[in-house]
């Protein structure tokens, strides 16, 4: 509050920072029960706050509320001035130096030491993210104090866009516009026009056009990212760069969306991993002409566990997505059998291979798979695939087979690594087993089977030779299951149809013991120390079981290995209890050196 003339500079210029009103209405209201005039000048809501505080009218009362974008963050204006400042003392905070006028208008600051600084506003970070509405308050989105009836006697603010209406005014240096709102307005209004060094009548119609006299104005689609990187400790430069650009430090592919519990699992781990680290990561699926979705989504959690921001749109062809080349630096693939020419049809696999990215980014594969112990393309396909492997940077696979066949096969190195699974923190499975909805009573045997057949055959007399209870789920694709000849009537144990990944997390948390031929459900037994039996069956080294034998031989563990549950019942080893202590350590050891890999790798220039 000013009463003096020569303060009336404390009253001018955008303020673009949320204000403390503190005790200004009391204040207000003991000058006007003192028979004092007093002019209030506030955003609407703020003219609509005294109002509500005064409770009656006054005459002596004149209120002039402001054409408002949207009230920012203090908290965001704090740590801009730290970023920019430099611990540096600052003297004055300017956001539109009349001097410089529209054209030039930036953010001034003006330091103890005689010096400045300032960035023309399309370049600065705060007044680029202020303009787009990404980080004003979410009440501001929906403004009830916009429309008129206006808050204020009098509406003042920039007349933005009057070039539009005429180009004879010279508005370099800026052009206000007045509402004048009610008859107490006009009176003033009146009085004081001759004051102006000009005035022109506009239509109102041409005034909602261009400014904000509409009550819904959206908040920018990346607000939530935004907030999200200042979280996570990202400059407010970088996160406006990023959210208004649509940028990314990474970009994760694979068949993260595949009706897979163990192929969902592993992605998700792996995009943690990479936040962990400090990156901001998009996932993008495979380019698919025909898809039912734009927007890919895991089909196996309850709730999608990926920010809407941080999901690519489905690419409908090489081209399209190619795109990513322009605002992602790095391309990443991550585990399992991408590279499987049995599972994915060549285009898929070119996809996943990152055929798309440019020679200037960086293509890195982690834990990648090839299904097998041996390449299982054609030649024709063996000689595309090795003109984009020779394009990688860094590679490392999930089997130790891998290792050899880039070598033999395209003469490229790879490193064995650990499953992301295994680097996850623990604290990211914990929140997603808070969302499952189970609810178990007494102890348990959990079984699952991605392949139920009659090698799994006596899983009951297994649970009941144990004491406890038994809970079975099979593959989440039944239609996969049907093309095995698997006839869901003819399976003798009750299965949990439709079971979300959350819960089958929870059931491997909360077992006793796992019985499966899952890769990744026997990494989840040893991650959380249960005794398990793995499953052959039918599987050979060709055709899947190279994966498992890995894991368990690192792990000293291959003796949890049966042909069948019926030959697992014979002997009373597969009952007993695993020392977990030394394997522990050696998963520590390997997590360890994989997250090294895998962060040398992102860090390295090209």
């Amino acid at each position: 509050m000013i009463s003096d003339k020569k303060d009336m500079h404390k009253l001018r210029g955008s303020k673009y920072v949320y204000s403390k009103t503190n005790n200004i209405y009391e204040e207000i209201k003991k000058k006007l029960e003192s028979n004092k005039y007093v002019l209030f000048s506030g955003t609407p809501c703020q003219a609509a706050a005294l109002k509500s505080v005064l409770d009656k009218s006054y005459e002596k009362l004149i209120v002039v509320d402001l054409l408002c974008g949207g009230v920012p963050s203090e908290k965001i204006f704090r740590q801009y001035m730290n970023e920019t400042t430099n611990g540096r003392k600052v003297k004055s905070v300017s956001f539109r130096p009349k001097k410089y006028g529209w054209d030039l208008s930036g953010i001034e600051i003006i330091f103890e030491d005689g010096t400045s600084h300032m960035i023309h506003s399309v370049k600065d970070p705060y007044f680029k993210g202020y303009l787009n509405s990404l980080f004003v308050s979410k009440a501001c989105a929906d403004c009830q104090f916009t429309p008129p009836p206006r808050q204020g006697d009098f509406t003042i603010g920039d007349f933005w866009n009057i070039s539009r209406f005429s180009n004879k005014l010279d508005y370099r240096d800026g052009v206000s516009c007045l509402l004048v709102n009610n008859e107490k307005a006009e009176t003033i209004y009146k009085e004081i026009c001759g004051k102006f060094s000009m005035t022109k009548n506009v239509p109102i119609s041409f005034l909602k056009r261009f400014n904000r006299l509409q009550r819904i104005r959206p908040h920018h689609l990346a607000r939530p990212r935004f907030f999200d990187l200042i979280h996570r400790g990202f400059s407010i430069d970088k996160s406006v760069d990023y959210c208004l650009n649509w940028k990314f430090d990474i970009a994760l592919t694979g068949c993260w969306t595949v009706e897979n519990y163990g192929g969902e699992l592993t992605y998700f781990a792996l995009y943690k991993v990479l936040q962990d680290m400090g990156y901001t990561t998009i996932m993008v699926e495979r380019r698919l002409e025909s898809s039912n979705n734009d927007i890919p989504v895991p089909a196996l959690f309850k709730k999608n566990p990926y920010s809407f921001y941080d999901i690519s749109k489905v690419h409908k062809n090489f081209n399209e997505q190619r795109e990513l080349n322009n605002r992602v630096f790095n391309f990443i693939i991550g585990s399992d059998q991408i590279w499987n020419y049995r599972l994915f049809k060549e285009e898929s696999i070119l996809s996943y291979s990152l055929d798309y990215v440019s020679d200037w980014r960086k293509r890195i594969s982690y834990a990648t798979s090839f299904g097998s112990t041996r390449f299982v393309g054609s030649d024709t396909q063996k000689k595309v695939f090795h003109k984009i492997i020779k394009q990688f940077q860094h590679i490392s696979v999930r089997e130790k087979s891998g290792v050899s066949i880039c070598k033999n096969e395209f003469k490229a190195d790879a490193t064995w690594v650990l499953d992301p699974i295994f680097l996850c923190g623990k604290e990211h499975y914990n929140k997603l087993l808070s969302s499952a909805g189970c609810c178990v009573n007494g102890s348990y045997v959990f079984t699952y089977f991605m392949h139920p057949d009659n090698n799994k055959i006596g899983i009951d007399l297994f649970a009941c030779k144990l004491g406890y209870g038994l809970i079975n789920t099979i593959n989440a694709s039944i239609e996969m299951l049907k093309q095995e000849n698997f006839i869901p009537e003819l399976w003798p144990y009750p299965y949990e149809e439709n079971c979300k990944l959350e819960d089958w997390l929870f059931y491997i948390v909360h077992s006793k013991f796992v019985i499966t031929d899952s890769f990744h459900a026997v990494c989840l037994a040893i991650i959380y120390q249960k005794p398990f039996l793995f499953i052959k069956g039918r599987m050979t080294d060709d055709y899947g079981f190279e994966r498992i034998s890995t894991i368990l031989e690192t792990f000293d563990l291959m003796d949890r290995v049966a042909d069948t549950v019926q030959s697992a019942l014979e002997s009373e080893h597969y009952f007993e209890e695993i020392n977990y202590s030394g394997i522990q350590k050696d998963i520590e050891k390997y997590r360890i050196s994989s997250l090294k890999w895998l962060s040398d790798a992102i860090k390295e220039d090209i």
